[in-house]
């Protein structure tokens, strides 16, 4: 075997099966040193490759941590009343206008997200296609951007990951650069298998060790990114969770037996996976008992009370006569039941039940496909109401069924619609997960502001929290919260129609101390965002913030707005929560 393909694939047998195909692409002395140079180049490349990727990263860190300096110059330039070279230069709030807008189009995203996927992709094509001088070469080139990019993959799709900490990043936001690097690692995969299938012997490929895990991760990753299209995502979310994790366990240890070059990548990736289970493992599982109940809308809401009884598991009925045989098996049920409820008593002591506003979680309805869990965001402020609640609404596939079984339930216990908040199931939490909004309703402690009295955290603001239909469950609590802090809120929630106010408690005493304003669509016709933003928001000197939960045409529009505003020199910051997962 070829020197170069000797130390890549070390443990071929050769005398196995013939390696190649047709002709050896090494078989020539002078050719193969050509084709070893033109390799090792590759790998040269594959590096600057590598620091480019960290160099967009640190630009994102730079812009985050950027923005907060404009804002304490901003500050500055208020209390001193003079004008730094930042305030004069407006260049600096039109680039930020620039980047944060969203132009028009379903499934775009704003200037900022499209130009570090742009130039993601245009260093991703420079690594694959330049100076190619063989087939073989560009084969090699689809290998290295898989594996520089690998850990990355894991890392932004974890749920607890640090970079949400470093950059401020939601889960949502990471989701996005999740699918971007995913996509270029799928089509790579299946450009390198091509390359090497045209050279190499099948009979050889399927009896090497190194090969058949280079198969394995190429079969995972195909298979992710076809169930990864938006559509069967949204209509068989279950098939694609459990491709999801399977693919990435099998990617992982394919990738790392495959060839040498890749272990510290497969082993990068695999901390990012233990890091993020360790994590979640640390905030708790726990059982409980949900209330569930039927709104207008084609909505239900679980209930999930802070204290919880101590028997969350119901013990079966006996037969009237005791000499029934059937009864003895119910006994015993019973009797695991019973112990059962014991440790479920005992772990969930072990674990508190605790939210912060806009997080979400984990549910498992036991009577509801068992062995699924889905994710749904809390409706319900922790400090101020009794229940952990959830807005669900009706679609296709998990959420249907569930509707069918809690429909089903009860009719077969006589009840009507009104009486559904009488059914109760025992779920299973896991969570909760998602960034807060930083700074937006925790004022810093008294002994702190002295150090902090330029930050924009301690000014007086106006905060504007907007929702389009179930994005509630994601604004109210938020709303709830600053209401309680006597903070000047307005709340802008868009429906249909009135009867979709039930989703949550607007007689709740909090909502008194908050401007709402509920905008009906079946009768004042669509809204006018930009008359929403900017009557409440344009030429106002304090540090702003707007919070919006809704349709993708919702954050467009409100995004825009708050970039026009940044562009006239306000410091207004945006928190944008999007539906789906």
């Amino acid at each position: 075997m070829p020197r170069i393909l000797a130390r890549t694939h070390p443990g071929s047998d050769p005398n196995s099966y013939p390696i190649w195909r047709g002709k050896n692409p090494f078989e020539d002395e002078q050719e193969t040193e050509k084709l070893a140079a033109a390799i090792f180049k590759s790998r040269d490349y594959a590096t600057y490759y590598a620091w480019t990727l960290a160099g967009l990263l640190v630009l994102h860190v730079m812009r985050y941590q950027g923005r907060r300096l404009l804002a304490l110059l901003q500050k500055k330039e208020h209390n001193n009343r003079k004008k730094s070279l930042f305030g004069r230069l407006r260049i600096f709030h039109k680039i930020d206008q620039c980047l944060l807008y969203h132009p028009e189009g379903e499934g775009r995203l704003d200037v900022a997200t499209h130009l570090v996927t742009l130039i993601f992709m245009a260093a991703t094509a420079f690594l694959l296609f330049y100076n190619i001088t063989h087939f073989i070469v560009f084969g090699f080139r689809t290998g290295f951007v898989i594996a520089i990019n690998f850990p990355m993959l894991y890392i932004l799709g974890a749920k607890k990951t640090p970079l949400s900490f470093l950059v401020g990043w939601s889960y949502d936001q990471l989701n996005i650069f999740h699918q971007v690097v995913g996509m270029c690692c799928v089509y790579a995969a299946v450009m390198h298998a091509a390359v090497f299938a045209y050279y190499f012997n099948p009979m050889y490929l399927i009896t090497e060790f190194w090969s058949i895990m280079g198969i394995l991760a190429f079969v995972a990753f195909v298979v992710i990114g076809l169930t990864s299209r938006q559509k069967f995502r949204e209509n068989h979310y279950e098939i694609f969770y459990v491709v999801h994790l399977v693919g990435m366990l099998a990617s992982l240890v394919g990738l790392y037996y495959h060839i040498p070059i890749a272990k510290p990548f497969a082993l990068a990736a695999g901390a990012s996976v233990v890091y993020d289970r360790v994590a979640r493992a640390a905030d708790g599982y726990r059982v409980a008992r949900a209330y569930l109940e039927l709104h207008s809308g084609d909505t239900i809401v679980v209930k999930i009370p802070k204290n919880q009884p101590r028997e969350l598991l119901g013990s079966l009925s006996y037969y009237p006569s005791s000499w029934n045989p059937l009864n003895v098996g119910i006994l015993i049920t019973n009797g695991l039941i019973h112990t059962l409820n014991f440790f479920i008593g005992l772990f969930n002591r072990q674990t508190k039940l605790k939210w912060h506003s806009g997080q979400h979680m984990f549910i498992t309805f036991l009577r509801c496909r068992l062995f699924e869990s889905h994710p749904f965001t809390i409706s319900s402020n922790y400090d101020h109401e009794d229940n952990l609640e959830f807005i669900i609404r009706v679609r296709k596939g998990f959420t249907k069924s569930l509707k069918e079984k809690l429909l089903a339930q009860m009719s077969a216990n006589g009840l009507s619609e009104a009486d559904s908040r009488k059914i109760s199931w025992t779920v299973i939490l896991h969570g909760p997960y998602g960034v807060k909004p930083l700074g937006l309703f925790q004022p810093p402690a008294p002994q702190e502001i002295a150090a902090t009295e330029n930050s924009c955290l301690v000014q007086q603001r106006k905060i504007v929290l907007i929702a389009g239909g179930s994005g509630v469950a994601f604004t109210f609590p938020l709303m709830l919260q600053l209401a309680h802090q006597k903070r000047e809120v307005e709340f802008i929630w868009i429906v249909p129609d009135r009867t979709f106010a039930t989703w949550v408690d607007l007689s709740h005493p909090r909502v008194q101390n908050a401007s709402v304003l509920i905008h009906e669509t079946k009768t004042q016709g669509r809204p006018d965002i930009t008359e929403m933003v900017q009557s409440r928001l344009k030429g106002s000197s304090s540090c702003d913030w707007v919070c919006v939960c809704g349709p993708d045409m919702l954050l467009r529009q409100v995004r825009n707005n708050v970039a026009e505003l940044r562009g006239n020199g306000q410091n207004v910051e945006l928190f944008a929560e999007r539906f789906g997962w």
